[in-house]
This record gives structure tokens, C-alpha cells and sequence, in this order.
């Protein structure tokens, strides 16, 4: 990798896209004149890229050429070689055995002319070794949309010809391809180029600079909007801007407020409605918004801050819940206040018995002589379920590894696949066998090397596995080991019980356990006189190997498994779940989760013991494996017929080869997606979608729903507390938050539920087409188009952008709309640089937690925003559907195959 130095810009004079073939090759050409004074063709260069090609091997070449002069009429072209007719920036798919000059010749009727170049055929593959890369301009406006342009050269004839890739969200590009970009800081580009043979980096910054600008109002508010009369009252107002104002604009708040910073309070007492009116203005010019704030007469007074503790309860279960509430104003005489549904008069701070059957509603009105104030609040109802085990065992197999939330196993052509939740995407090479856990998976290459991914969670340092020649390897929640090809032992990561320091001794195999809650981690492994040794913790005599002549070993949690030299299991350690209760029967692998272990029989079948899958009795899978794998409550398998099978909880159940039609509208926890079957399929974290009905729409945050043909919403849960309850009766749109919901009626008509702490639950009244729901705020287009938001305010959540909006998506952080004219507009006070999006026309727009993308006309996917694992690094391709969790997006091909990217591995 390149160090991040400005380096210096390298002018190119060459034709765009062919950078690579500038300087290094001189074409030679022979003209022949026309006696006509006519403007015949006189070619200036001609050149091909790549430059080089491997020996007898199909390549794509692009042959390209420029005229010293107009020619008139446009001439045609043709190249020898059997290439035939052409035009410039062709592609050809060619191969050759040896070095080759390709002859141009360019004909109109006033004459011709021929120039030549060479393509060298090489034996093998040659690696990229970047010489030059370059952006321009390579200085841009702050905040305006700049076309630059990256171009690079070679040190050498790279052979197949490289496949670049930019970060940043651009992707794969061509060489000299320009690219819109708006920047709000100066950034530093890194180039990757990478063929078969190897890869290459180099980096390149692109600075900004600040061009004056008038300022340019966005949004103006004062909180609070409602002030008593006559009443000396703090008031916060607060802007945003639509650009970029340089120099920094001075603002001033009239009547009475003058100069005040952005955020800033100033002391007012009313008598009456008042407009205030905020003027910004710099050099270049000014700008002016104005807000209202209404007051409260005398007797007048309102609910502020109804909160009930707990705001959830279990259904049927009577239980004493706090009411809790200020008031804003200046009631006059004794006042009472009720809740409804029978609940009756009630104070703030006192407690009422409460038994739901169902998520509720419910309203307190508080009432003087003369005014009554109304406020109100969701209490939700839970249905009581198991509590799941959240420890994590993996034990590493040698075609399959498995891990809470994700499963990676080796293709036929021996590669990594991994979908799920929690890792990068998979190290591309040939591997011969993998182990992993959620935050790390390693590979063993076929030389022995060890080659590790996973997500900058890793606490431990798993992926900086040792350097050497290995043969055997196994990767733990908390520590890894490997057998030397000399059969020692290597381990590496936490080391608290001992667990990486492993004896002397040669080895065969190892198998390592997980750190539980009660910090419980161990190892084992097989000698090489067929016996087992075990170290780190032995708090259930997990280290007190039995005797005998072993093959493999299996740890758990807290409890080991080794297979005999005779097919038969010994179980020892911890069997508070009956995990060490193996069955009788001959095996020939082992794989043990946290409190279960599973067998592969002699007769393909697989077997398990312990608890798994909430159950102490578990049951096998049907079919025939030829290896397994096994994590915290599930397990993996590779059938005979090269499929992939997981049985259990909390992981993906099934590898993402299916074929899906949509994406949910609002996705920031787990990857799910609808497949064309309309069954709701569950790509990672933690929770599993229970419906046997067709769905046509759902939507996840905590609590996942789902949108059934009928029109009718049923939901999950997916931690161990029970589902949000959702409302009866039939809707069209479906939008989850956190703790709430909504959902538009058949009749236009906005319904929330849910957590209601801070408005989150209450909708505004109208009709309206579709509604977005982020963590704790929604935004709904209405029947007219027009947006309108509301919940949470901070960093500008409920801020609602002027004009009409096709659709809209609600992020954590910030918010994204799709205009009428398909142009796109973000929002948040608090996260500037994510609200700038690229400009353009698009089709839709997904919203993640500090990042964004958008499939535009031609239905490619840009994105923006924070790309540290990835996540606005969208694949090149034609996309139909967009969903966005935290850190990783996913995307609907135009082929029905899901692709993602980021943290959720493909």
C-alpha cells in the first residue's frame, strides 16, 4: 500500500482510457496520399491496451486511434489478423501465440492511411506494479458537484489486463473515466488494480477549496413553539443551510433578538402570536426564513414529557405502572387528572394496576375550571418466550465454518463464500479448509499459509495470525491455533486461562473453545501417537482427557468430545445441558457448539446431543453430509450433493442463492429480504422470520413484521423479549422504528404504534401514499406528494423539506427523499457530510446509519457517506431494489440474485 503523501500530478497526453499504452509503445505508420486535395485520413497514433497478453489465452483488447487532421468523409477502418472492420475503442476478444503487429488501415474516398502496433505475447500472467495515478482537477469547490477524471499508468505490461477499483462508493472504472463527486473535505482515492497474478495500490488526494457563496437557508425553528403570556421564556432557535456559506454568515433574529450563534437561546416574553424572523448574511449576499411561536393565555397549560414505567408489560399479567408528566403554562384553580380504559384519576409519579391483553393506547387529560389538556402514550404488550443463549463455540470443520450470525464454507472451486452478518467480505485465493468465529474467519491456502478476514471488532487480534507453513487450524471466539507443518503448536490471542499457551509436543489436529460468559476457554488437540491433551481453563474438568487412541477432538463452552481411533465418542467436562450423553454408533467427525455437540455417522447421517435449538432432546438433520460444522445454538453442513444445510437458531439458515423480488423499506439490524416465493427469508443476525403465510412487505429494526397477502401485519421479536404487537385489520405500507411501527390503511390513512416517548407513535393527521420509519422518528408522503415527519428531534429528525418527494427513507442520523423530478434531498442538523448526496436522476434511495446509496437511471447503485468496512463500495451491475442496514447495503439484480456488501458478506 502506497503511503497517503500528496503525490505529484502526472499529466497524461493521451487518448482517455488508454493511459496504460501512453509513453511505452511508438506505433509505425506508411501513408499513401490521394492526389485529391480532399481530406484523407492522416492517423496520428494508433494503440492497444492491453499492451501485452498471455500466450494462446482469450483477451479482451481495445485498439484505438486519433487523426492528425478532419478527415472528410468519416473514413472506415480495418485491422489485419482476421480482426476485420473497427471503429475506435472497439473491444476485440483476441488471442495470440506470439508477439503480433497488427496493422490499421482507414479509407474514405479521398485517399488512406495505415499505422501499426505490437501486442507481446507473454507466457504467464503478470502482476500490476502502478507507476502513476492521477485525478483531475485535483482540486475541487466544497459542497458543488465536480466531474474528476482518474487516470494511471503501469510500470510494467500487466497481463491479464488489470481490473481497477476506486473507494469511496465509485467502484470499478476505467482508466481516465470521469466521476461526479461532491466533497465536503479534503480526500484521499486509493486505487486498487488486481489480475490473477497479484494487485497493486497507489493513493491520491483530491483537495477542496471554499468559493464564496451568499448563504442559502434551509430550515428555521425555535424551540419551544408555545410560550406562556407574559412569561420571561428561554427560546433555542436554530438553522440549517442548502449550501455552503463563504465567509461565514453572520445571522440576526427580529423582533428584539439580534446576533445569535446557530443553536443559540435568547430570553422572550410574549403577549401574542409572534413570527420571528431570522436574516443571514455574508459578503456575497443574504438569505431569510421565519418561524412562529404561539403563547398560552392565562388559564391555558399543556402535558409535556407523558411517560409510564414500565412502558412494556406482559399480556394477561396484572402489573403496577408508574404515570409520570410535566406541565407547560399556568393553570388556574384545582385540577384532576384521568386515564382512560378504565384506569381512572391518577397523579404524576403515582402508580395504577394494569393488565393488557394487547399493545394499548392510552390518554390522560388533565382538567382545570377552565381548560383541559390532553397527552397520550403506548403501553406494549408482550407475549412471554424462551430466552436464548447468546455464548459463542465455534469448532472448525474443514469445508464449513459457523459462527452466530454467519456461516463461510468452500465452493467446488474452492474459493470463500460467506453470507450473515458481522464480517467483511471473504479474502478472494483457493483455500483447503476454513474455521472462524463472528468477529474473524481464517483460511488455509494450499501452501499452508494462513489467510484471515473479518470486522475491526476484532478485539483480540485473531486476524493477525502467525506467519508459516501450517496443516491444520482452528479459530475461537477468543483464540486460535494452528499445527505446524513440523507438527508443533502456534496460538495466538487471548491468553487469560492459558488457553494460547499450548504444550510441547507434535501435534495432528487442534481444536479450540469459546469464552463464555463465565470466561470459561480451553483447547485440545490430537498427538502424534493418537492422544489427547487439552489446556487453558478447568473449571468443569474439561482438561482431563480420557485415555486411549484418538483421531479428532471436539470443544465446546465448557465440555470436549474426541473421536476414537474406532469410531466411537468420549464425552468429558461440564453436562449441565447433557452435552457429554453421546450416543452410541460409530462417527467419523466431530463438531461441538456451546452445549451441544453433533457426529457424522459412517453412514453420511448426522447426529446430536445436548441443547440445541432450545431443545434438550435436539433433532438430527435428514440427508447425507460429508462434513459439519457447529456454533453457539446451530450447526452447518455440506450435504453429498454439494448443498449447503443449517439446523438451529440464530444464524442464517440458508445460504443466499435463492432468488428475491424485494427489499425491506427500512432495514437497520438484520439482512432479510423477499423471495419469489413470497416467504421471508432471514440472511443474518438474530432472529428467524416464524411465518408460514406469504408476505408482500416487512420491515426491521429491533422487531421485525411483516406485511401478509391479506393486508394484515404479524411481527417478531429478535432478542429475548416477546414481539411488538401491531394493530388488527388490513394496511398497505409498513414502516418498523425502534419499539414502534406504522402502517398506512387501505383507505390513505396513517396508524402508529408502539413506543410513544417522543411522538414517535403519532402520526399526522391526512392521507397519505407511503411512509418511512427510522430509529425513532417517521416521515410519510402524502396522497399530494408533499413530505411531512415527526418523533424525534434530534439532529434534525422531524425537519420537513419543502416540495413534492416521490419516496422517502428514514435513517439514525439523517433522512433521504426522492423529488418529484427524481432528484435527491437529504436532511440532519447534526451529520453535514451526509447530506450531500450526488447529483443526478434516480429511481430510489436507501438511508443506512452513516451512509447512503441510490439506484439512478441506469440503474447502477452510487452511494456516499462512511465507508469503513465497505458499505459504500457498491459492485458494479443493473439493480431493481435497495436496503441499507447499518454498516452494509444490500441490492435486488436485475437477474433476481441478491448481492451485498459491507459488513453482511456474499
Amino acid at each position: 500500500m502506497r503511503g497517503l503523501q500528496r503525490l505529484p500530478i502526472v499529466l497524461v497526453g493521451c487518448v482517455v482510457g488508454f493511459v496504460a499504452a501512453c509513453g511505452s509503445e511508438s506505433a509505425t505508420r506508411q501513408r499513401r496520399t490521394s492526389p485529391s486535395t480532399s481530406a484523407a485520413p492522416q492517423l496520428a497514433s494508433f494503440v492497444s491496451a492491453p499492451m501485452a497478453a498471455v500466450r494462446d489465452e482469450a483477451t479482451e483488447v481495445w485498439f484505438s486511434w486519433t487523426y492528425l487532421n478532419a478527415p472528410s468523409p468519416e473514413p472506415s477502418c480495418a485491422i489485419d489478423h482476421e480482426v476485420g472492420p473497427v471503429v475506435s475503442g472497439a473491444k476485440q476478444l483476441l488471442a495470440i501465440s506470439t508477439d503480433t503487429t497488427y496493422t490499421l488501415t482507414c479509407t474514405n474516398s479521398a485517399g488512406s492511411d495505415v499505422a501499426t502496433t505490437t501486442i507481446a505475447a507473454v507466457p504467464d500472467a503478470v502482476p500490476p506494479i502502478l507507476q502513476a495515478f492521477t485525478a483531475t482537477p485535483a482540486s475541487v469547490v466544497a459542497g458543488i458537484a465536480a466531474s474528476v477524471a482518474f487516470a494511471w499508468s503501469y510500470a510494467n505490461a500487466p497481463t491479464p489486463e488489470p481490473v481497477c477499483t476506486l473507494d469511496h462508493g465509485i467502484g470499478a472504472l476505467q482508466n481516465g473515466s470521469a466521476h461526479e463527486l461532491m466533497l465536503a473535505a479534503d480526500t484521499v482515492f486509493t486505487l486498487d488494480c488486481t489480475n490473477r497474478a497479484g494487485s497493486d495500490t497507489a493513493v491520491r488526494w483530491v483537495t477542496v477549496t471554499i468559493e464564496p457563496a451568499a448563504p442559502a437557508l434551509a430550515m428555521f425553528t425555535a424551540t419551544p413553539t408555545r410560550v406562556v403570556s407574559g412569561v420571561s421564556t428561554d427560546v433555542v432557535f436554530t438553522w440549517t443551510y442548502a449550501n455552503l456559506p463563504s465567509p461565514d454568515a453572520v445571522c440576526t433574529i427580529a423582533p428584539d433578538v439580534g446576533t445569535l450563534a446557530n443553536g443559540g437561546s435568547a430570553s422572550v416574553t410574549l403577549t401574542a402570536d409572534t413570527e420571528f424572523a431570522l436574516d443571514c448574511a455574508n459578503s456575497e449576499g443574504s438569505d431569510s426564513l421565519t418561524t412562529n411561536i404561539s403563547v398560552m393565555q392565562p388559564g391555558e397549560f399543556e402535558i409535556v414529557g407523558l411517560a409510564a414505567a414500565p412502558a412494556a408489560l406482559i399480556v394477561n399479567e396484572p402489573t403496577e405502572v408508574m404515570w409520570r408528566w410535566g406541565l407547560r403554562g399556568d393553570p388556574v384553580g384545582p385540577m384532576a387528572c384521568v386515564v382512560n380504559r378504565g384506569i381512572g384519576a391518577v397523579g404524576s409519579g403515582t402508580a395504577t394496576l394494569v393488565t393488557l391483553t394487547q399493545t394499548q393506547t392510552y390518554e390522560l387529560s388533565c382538567s382545570t375550571p377552565s381548560f383541559t389538556a390532553h397527552a397520550s402514550l403506548t403501553l406494549q404488550g408482550l407475549v412471554p418466550g424462551p430466552e436464548p443463549i447468546f455464548a459463542v463455540g465455534p469448532t472448525p470443520m474443514p469445508s464449513v465454518s459457523v459462527a452466530r450470525a454467519h456461516v463461510c464454507a468452500l465452493k467446488a472451486d474452492r474459493t470463500a463464500a460467506c453470507w450473515g452478518a458481522g464480517q467483511r467480505n471473504a479474502s478472494t485465493g483457493v483455500f483447503t479448509a476454513l474455521s472462524g468465529t463472528d468477529e474473524v474467519t481464517c483460511g488455509l491456502t494450499p501452501t499452508g499459509s494462513l489467510d484471515c478476514w473479518g470486522s475491526p471488532d476484532d478485539y483480540f487480534d485473531l486476524a493477525a495470525a502467525p506467519a508459516g507453513s501450517f496443516v491444520a487450524m482452528a479459530v475461537g471466539s477468543s483464540h486460535a491455533c494452528a499445527v505446524a507443518g513440523d507438527g508443533h503448536l502456534e496460538c495466538w490471542g487471548d491468553d487469560l486461562s492459558g488457553q494460547s499457551t499450548p504444550p510441547l509436543g507434535t501435534f495432528l489436529s487442534v481444536s479450540v473453545g469459546s469464552k463464555s460468559s463465565a470466561g470459561v476457554s480451553h483447547s485440545c488437540g490430537i498427538t502424534g501417537d493418537h492422544k489427547v491433551i487439552c489446556w487453558g481453563d478447568d473449571a468443569y474438568g474439561q482438561l482431563a482427557s480420557p485415555s486411549g487412541s484418538y483421531t479428532a477432538t471436539a470443544v465446546g463452552a465448557l465440555h470436549a468430545c474426541a473421536l476414537s481411533t474406532v469410531g466411537a465418542v468420549v464425552c468429558w467436562g461440564n453436562n449441565a445441558h447433557g452435552q457429554l450423553d453421546a450416543p452410541a454408533g460409530t462417527f467419523t467427525a466431530l463438531a461441538a457448539g456451546t452445549y451441544h455437540t453433533c457426529g457424522l455417522k459412517t453412514d453420511k447421517t448426522v447426529e446430536c446431543w445436548g441443547y440445541l435449538d432450545g431443545s434438550y432432546a435436539p433433532a438430527s438433520p435428514s440427508g447425507s453430509f460429508a462434513t459439519l460444522a457447529c456454533s453457539d445454538l446451530a450447526c452447518c453442513g455440506v450435504k453429498t450433493d454439494g448443498q449447503i444445510a443449517c439446523w438451529g437458531n440464530y444464524i442464517p439458515l440458508e445460504p443466499p442463492t435463492a432468488r428475491f423480488v424485494a427489499l425491506p423499506p427500512t432495514l437497520q439490524h438484520q439482512p432479510l429480504a423477499l423471495k419469489s416465493n413470497n416467504r421471508v427469508s432471514v440472511l443474518g443476525g438474530d432472529a428467524v422470520s416464524p411465518f408460514d403465510a406469504n408476505v408482500v412487505d416487512f420491515s426491521v429494526l429491533w422487531d421485525g413484521c411483516a406485511l401478509r397477502t391479506d393486508g394484515t401485519v404479524a411481527c417478531w421479536f429478535a432478542s429475548t423479549f416477546a414481539p411488538m404487537q401491531a394493530p388488527a385489520g388490513e394496511f398497505t405500507n409498513l414502516g418498523i422504528g425502534s419499539d414502534f411501527g406504522c402502517g398506512i390503511r387501505p383507505d390513505n390513512h396513517l396508524e402508529c404504534w408502539g413506543d410513544n416517548t417522543l411522538g414517535q407513535s403519532t402520526p399526522p393527521e391526512g392521507q397519505f401514499t407511503s411512509v418511512g420509519v427510522g430509529y425513532s422518528h417517521a416521515c410519510a408522503i402524502s396522497v399530494e406528494g408533499t413530505l411531512a415527519c415527526w418523533g424525534s428531534t434530534d439532529a434534525g429528525d422531524v425537519t420537513t423539506p419543502a416540495g413534492e418527494f416521490s419516496a422517502v427513507n428514514v435513517g439514525l442520523y439523517f433522512s433521504c427523499g426522492l423529488r418529484s423530478d427524481q432528484t435527491l434531498f437529504c436532511w440532519s442538523d447534526g451529520w453535514p457530510g451526509l447530506v450531500s448526496p450526488p447529483a443526478g436522476r434516480y429511481l430510489a434511495v436507501a438511508v443506512g446509519d452513516r451512509h447512503a446509496c441510490a439506484i439512478n437511471q441506469q440503474r447502477n447503485v452510487v452511494c456516499w457517506g462512511s465507508d469503513e468496512v465497505g458499505q459504500a463500495t457498491p459492485p458494479t451491475g443493473v439493480y431493481v431494489a435497495l436496503a441499507l442496514a447499518d454498516r452494509s447495503s444490500c441490492a435486488v439484480r436485475d437477474d433476481s440474485r441478491l448481492v451485498c456488501w459491507g459488513e453482511f458478506v456474499r
